[in-house]
C-alpha cells in the first residue's frame, strides 16, 4: 500500500502546506503503509498553451514532457493520494493549478476502472486571513473527481485551527492506508460521492460562518471566554437573519464576527 503526498506550495519544505502533508504521510505509516512526497516545487511547469497536443492522446504535455510524465507516473503507481496546497487569491497556488491543468483525463484512472477505488483527500492552507479556503478545496477536489479518487472530507487549514488539523491529518492518514473499498460502479456514483460532502457546496456567505464559528471554537479552547461569548452571540443573529431570508444581512453579521474573531486571536 503505497500512500503518495504531494506538496502543492513553492516553498517546498517550509510552510504549513508539507507540514499536513507531513502528518498526513505519518499517519499513513503508522497503520502500516509506505509513503512517498512529491514537492511540485521541483518540477519545472508551464502554463497550458491550448496547443491541442499530446495532453490527451498520450497524457503528458509535450511542452513540458519530462515533468509530466514523471508527475503522472508516481500518480498512477499511488494506491491513495492526499494533496495540500497553500491558497492564493481564493484559489490554490498557481503551481498546484499547473500540477493539475498538466495532468489531464488521459492519464490515470478515467481509463481504467480496476483503479478507481483509491482514496484522496484534498488540503487547502488559508494561512493570512482563511479566506478562499473553500473555494480551494473545491478546485482540488474537482481534479481529484476527475481522477475518480474516492473522497476523504475536504480539510481546510487557517491559524486557528492548525493544531486541531494536524492531528485530524494524522487521523486521515491512517483512513489512506486503510483503502477506499470498492471501485465506483458508475460516473454517478461518483458524482454523488463528491455532491454529498457539504463544504463543496460552500459560497463566501456559508465560508464565512465556518470561518467565525471555527475561531469561536479556538478561543474557547485558547480559555478567551470573552471574545467566544461574543462571536456566539453575533453568529445566533446571523442564524436568525438567515432563517428570515435576509442572506446578506446574515452575511454581513458573520463576516463581522469574523473580523472580531481575527482581532481576538
Amino acid at each position: 500500500m503505497l500512500v503518495l503526498g504531494v506538496v502543492g506550495s513553492p516553498r517546498r519544505e517550509a510552510g504549513v502546506s508539507c507540514e499536513m502533508v507531513e502528518a498526513t504521510l505519518a499517519g499513513a505509516r503508522d497503520a502500516g503503509a509506505e509513503t512517498a512526497t512529491v514537492y511540485l516545487a521541483d518540477y519545472d511547469l508551464t502554463p497550458c498553451r491550448h496547443c491541442g497536443g499530446s495532453c490527451f492522446s498520450e497524457g503528458y504535455c509535450e511542452h513540458d514532457r519530462e515533468a509530466t510524465l514523471a508527475l503522472r507516473e508516481v500518480v498512477e503507481a499511488s494506491d491513495a493520494l492526499v494533496l495540500a496546497a497553500p491558497v492564493y487569491m481564493w484559489q490554490p497556488a498557481g503551481l498546484t493549478a499547473l500540477f493539475m491543468e498538466k495532468l489531464r483525463l488521459r492519464s490515470g484512472t478515467w481509463n481504467n476502472p480496476n483503479r478507481n477505488q483509491r482514496a484522496g483527500l484534498g488540503i487547502a492552507v488559508a494561512g493570512g486571513t482563511g479566506s478562499g479556503v473553500f473555494a480551494a478545496l473545491q478546485s482540488i477536489y474537482a481534479w481529484l473527481c476527475l481522477w475518480k479518487f474516492r473522497p476523504l472530507p475536504p480539510m481546510p487549514v487557517i491559524r486557528a485551527n492548525q493544531q486541531t488539523a494536524l492531528r485530524s491529518a494524522a487521523k486521515a492518514g491512517a483512513q489512506l492506508a486503510a483503502g477506499a473499498g470498492e471501485p465506483f460502479r458508475s460516473a454517478g456514483e461518483l458524482m454523488a460521492a463528491y455532491d454529498a460532502l457539504p463544504s463543496l457546496r460552500f459560497g463566501r456567505v456559508d465560508e464565512h460562518r465556518w470561518l467565525a464559528e471555527t475561531l469561536g471554537q479556538a478561543l474557547t479552547n485558547r480559555g478567551d471566554s470573552q471574545p467566544a461569548s461574543a462571536l456566539v452571540n453575533l453568529l445566533a443573529q446571523a442564524e436568525r437573519l438567515r432563517g428570515e431570508g435576509d442572506i446578506a444581512g446574515a452575511a454581513n453579521v458573520y463576516m463581522r464576527a469574523y473580523h472580531e474573531g481575527m482581532r481576538a486571536w
